[in-house]
């Protein structure tokens, strides 16, 4: 069985590890500013992808609906909850942000709004929304997803979540129930994680993103983590390593969806983080439906999150992250504390909803794909070893409308190939340096289109368990664009 080929080679690459494991609980326009959402394609050549269908509609309660969508990413069916907000049927013409909403690690979509498996509004997100005017839309992303497309073992999806939930999904969610195209996340456990990852990987797409006890660093940087994403999958009878592949071999695989590794590319994105001490408040009294070993699982699992979220602080301090932070000096891994963190945060939220996102007039961007796109930019890389690419646009300190001239440096391995926003003149010609091409013509868009080489300027990172390779020596590769 590929399960059990997988484990042991996993087991096998990890032994050195073992020893010292601490076992822990399981369409952008360029102009002053452009609206979160946008959800624009890579502008590449590709097959023309099937499209998901609403395949059926459910009403719960006045203000919830359920989905039944055929995805291809998905490989077949799959459910959305929506929460509509309370005036969605009086104002027939009125468009309205949505905030999707992310489960935590062995839930589903329901979570949000279910309590003892009977959907209600009594302590739940639909409670907390219910004063503001937002679309509420919580997908589901598997027991143990990771909000991820998986590898596959290189095959690729299904489960293709992460392509789902940012391609697939917006555009349905928009057109059925008028949305405005600004798009705001957040997640608990795991799903916290999914926040961050996907607003790490995708920056223009939020206007905010809300960590609640968030797995903000399951990655290589400890000994523990990958174990504790493998152990995840072991319950639900899957593949630890389908998921982002071997931990020590695929190990870019892996740091390319952390929140740690991908921190530098939240810099434009508001940020909101809640962890609690996993301690209970003094005298309080369990719940009836929590038994003694479930109330040491849930004071277990928030230390645990708590450590990987002062981690990721720490890293946002370095960056200098836009973070606000939320600690529950008595905070366990429970929904009662993240939809407490959730009603203090809305109104700050709705804030950042009525404000147009700024694009950055410079940005840096780092991934580990072979192809990303970020702010408007496309790039495509051919290259024979997974290798993190790290990009920096810089432009003048002038207005974008004169725009003459920019820059781009970046690090990596092989070829990059570059599709910029529509800023140019079409049909006027622009002088490159340090690309292949020495002039282009920007397209009728008025996008410029070139490439060049990255040489020897790759992370490398070692066969072991928190071993980071040192970055190259060499300078970055660096095209500069002028005015012929």
């Amino acid at each position: 069985m590929r399960y059990v080929r997988s484990v042991v080679s996993w087991v096998a690459a990890f032994v050195v590890a073992l020893g010292s494991l601490v076992l822990m609980p399981a369409s952008f326009a360029m102009g002053s500013s452009v609206a979160s959402g946008s959800f624009a394609p890579l502008e590449l050549d590709h097959p023309v992808k099937p499209k998901p269908v609403i395949r059926a509609e459910t009403v719960l309660s006045p203000r919830m609906r359920e989905l039944e969508i055929d995805s291809p990413a998905m490989g077949g069916m799959t459910k959305v909850r929506v929460l509509l907000p309370a005036h969605f049927e009086d104002r027939a013409t009125q468009e309205w942000p949505a905030l999707m909403m992310l489960h935590g690690y062995n839930s589903s979509y329901e979570a949000w709004t279910t309590k003892k498996g009977v959907t209600t509004t009594k302590d739940n997100i639909a409670e907390v929304t219910a004063p503001y005017d937002v679309l509420v839309v919580m997908p589901d992303g598997g027991k143990s997803g990771f909000y991820s497309d998986w590898y596959n073992e290189g095959e690729g999806g299904p489960p293709a979540y992460e392509t789902f939930h940012m391609e697939e999904l917006p555009p349905l969610i928009e057109e059925r129930y008028r949305g405005n195209g600004r798009w705001g996340i957040a997640g608990t456990s795991m799903g916290g994680f999914g926040a961050f990852s996907y607003a790490a990987r995708h920056p223009e797409k939020f206007s905010f993103a809300v960590s609640l006890s968030g797995a903000l660093h399951p990655g290589i940087y400890d000994p523990f983590s990958p174990f504790i994403v493998t152990r995840m999958q072991l319950p639900q009878d899957l593949d630890p390593l389908d998921v982002w592949g071997k931990p020590l071999y695929d190990e870019e695989r892996w740091r390319g969806h952390s929140p740690m590794d991908l921190a530098p590319n939240l810099r434009h994105t508001p940020l909101f983080v809640s962890y609690g001490s996993g301690h209970p408040a003094p005298g309080a009294q369990k719940s009836d439906d929590m038994t003694v070993s479930g109330l040491v699982k849930v004071m277990g699992l928030e230390q645990v999150v708590g450590l990987m979220t002062k981690a990721f602080l720490q890293r946002a301090e370095v960056f200098e992250l836009p973070v606000t932070v939320r600690y529950n000096e008595y905070g366990l891994h429970t929904g009662d504390f993240w939809n407490a963190d959730m009603a203090t945060w809305m109104p700050a939220l709705m804030d950042l909803f009525a404000q147009p996102q700024q694009q950055p007039d410079s940005f840096s961007y780092r991934s580990a794909e072979s192809e990303f796109s970020a702010w408007g930019w496309s790039f495509a890389l051919d290259r024979e070893d997974l290798a993190f690419t790290d990009v920096n646009i810089r432009f003048p300190d002038f207005d974008f409308t004169d725009l003459s001239l920019f820059s781009i440096s970046a690090t990596g391995d092989g070829m990059l190939s570059v599709v910029t926003p529509p800023l140019f003149t079409p049909g006027r010609t622009y002088a490159l340096s340090g690309a292949l091409e020495s002039e282009i013509v920007a397209s009728v868009q008025g996008r410029l289109s070139f490439s060049f080489s990255l040489g020897e300027t790759a992370e490398k990172y070692g066969k072991g368990p928190n071993r980071v390779g040192p970055r190259s020596k060499a300078l970055p590769a660096r095209v500069v664009v002028t005015v012929v």
